[in-house]
């Protein structure tokens, strides 16, 4: 079986980016299963490139006028197309699969409130003009059956953690000793940006200090926020208790969360309701 997955993420020619998360590695246990596994992702030096990692076909395209003509053209020699979310990769595939005449899956693993009502309804149609309809968890479900999506369409399927790698005995000794945490340290990881609150999270650690003053907060991701985050611990005079460590591969994840006291999980909103 071959199958096009569509992401409106931007990526380099070396996929550095999909490295920094759990994606390639996602993408290359896939490709195991299937003749081939083709991942369309968006271009971010403008240019065209492929990149052949054996079963694993992942196409950069520069723009979304090319990235919709590449879907239809993968799309004609593949038998389903899956779009990693609703928005513009999920129209991308309803357009693509409408051409091409191949079914399409639309997965949804959690949904952004401050949208305009023409964006909800452009989500609304991608999900009715879907094939089948990928659910993470029961609040996602109950969501889109209050749009008007039929339930017997989607399909649940939780997210899932990699026992190999998330283990209490991880040698997390170099995070210590290389940041210098003490007890306590929080720990939180993910993307800085407003959805997940991370503001909220900066603005409590003095209250956190006022009782233990060794505490520090350990902020693993990166985003739009950060310099906005950095002057805020700044005016918060927090800014030797925070660390921003930015973006790291996905294998090293355990070795934080194995050196923390506390992960904290800020955000404002989440698929699991």
């Amino acid at each position: 079986m071959r199958v096009l997955h569509i992401m409106r993420k931007p990526a380099s020619r070396d996929l550095s980016e999909l490295k920094v998360g759990y994606d390639l590695q996602h993408f290359k246990a896939l490709s195991t299963l299937l003749e081939e596994n083709h991942v369309l992702l968006q271009s971010k030096d403008g240019r065209r490139h492929t990149v052949k990692l054996g079963r694993l076909h992942v196409h950069l395209s520069p723009n979304l006028a090319t990235t919709l003509l590449d879907a239809i053209l993968i799309a004609a020699r593949c038998h389903l197309i899956v779009a990693l979310n609703p928005f513009a990769a999920g129209l991308i595939a309803i357009a693509a699969g409408w051409v091409t005449r191949r079914p399409v899956l639309i997965s949804v693993h959690g949904y952004v409130f401050d949208v305009s009502y023409a964006q909800w309804m452009l989500r609304r149609f991608v999900c009715l003009r879907s094939k089948l309809i990928r659910v993470n968890s029961r609040a996602v479900r109950r969501m889109l059956s209050s749009w008007g999506v039929d339930e017997d369409k989607m399909r649940l399927v939780s997210d899932r953690v990699d026992l190999s790698m998330f283990r209490p005995d991880v040698d997390c000794s170099k995070v210590k000793e290389g940041l210098g945490l003490k007890w306590p340290t929080l720990l939180y990881v993910g993307s800085l940006i407003e959805l997940k609150g991370v503001e909220t999270l900066l603005r409590a650690l003095p209250l956190v200090k006022r009782r233990f003053p060794d505490a520090k907060l350990v902020l693993v991701g990166d985003g739009p926020l950060r310099r906005r985050l950095e002057e805020l611990a700044g005016e918060l005079g927090v800014e030797d208790s925070v660390v921003f460590v930015g973006q790291v591969e996905h294998r090293v994840v355990p070795e934080f969360m194995a050196a923390s006291t506390l992960l904290v999980h800020p955000s404002l909103s989440e698929s699991l309701g």
